[in-house]
């Protein structure tokens, strides 16, 4: 909360110091995950970390200028496609865990939609595509993430796309509490993925879900 407080409260000229308390609960939960891995460990510990990896990468320059733009979304779009490597070792196939698909896609399309539609006025091409992009890494680490039917996964799966769809909005309504709610969810993302690698290995069926 209080890294939340100070990034929130931070002047943006202050790059250096918003991304130091950014990265403190990231490294926090980074050594929460080393933590909650078992002694047996399958390849979905050692994704997930390097998914980690690259998304405390990207944290490190998310508020510096020119780096924001391109190095930070390409480091946490890294790390979302470990996150989902990562879940494809652990996919356990049902009917309504493939058929999720339907709604995860439908929602991002229409945010999409909603999005291009905006934009496309202000002749921002770049950012479009970036968005289409970010998108689909995105629905697909949401999808893989729900076909493991681990309820944690799912539950952080859900939290990154909010994040990601707040963040996206926010290009188009200029709201001061929208930045808030971005890495409010997306640190809550963080935490469950973390807290997730000590499920996999777990043999109580509460933890996955249909």
């Amino acid at each position: 909360m209080m890294s939340i407080i100070v990034i929130y409260m931070t002047p943006s000229e202050h790059y250096l110091m918003k991304s130091f308390f950014r990265l403190v609960p990231m490294v926090i939960f980074l050594y929460y995950a080393a933590l909650q891995m078992p002694t047996k460990k399958r390849p979905v510990h050692f994704l997930v970390l390097i998914g980690f990896v690259f998304s405390i990468s990207g944290d490190a320059v998310y508020y510096w200028p020119v780096f924001e733009f391109i190095l930070a979304p390409a480091a946490i779009l890294n790390g979302y496609l470990f996150y989902s490597i990562g879940f494809l070792t652990q996919i356990r196939f049902s009917l309504m865990r493939v058929l999720s698909i339907i709604p995860i896609g439908l929602f991002g399309f229409m945010i999409i939609y909603v999005l291009f539609q905006e934009l496309e006025q202000s002749g921002t091409e770049f950012l479009i595509f970036f968005i289409f992009v970010y998108a689909l890494f995105a629905i697909g680490m949401c999808w893989t993430a729900f076909l493991t039917g681990n309820k944690w996964a799912k539950a952080s799966a859900l939290l990154f796309v909010i994040s990601d769809t707040i963040r996206s909005l926010s290009h188009i309504f200029q709201k001061d509490y929208f930045d808030l709610l971005t890495i409010f969810t997306y640190l809550g993302a963080q935490l469950l993925i973390a807290y997730s690698l000590g499920t996999f290995s777990a043999k109580n069926k509460q933890v996955y879900l249909k």
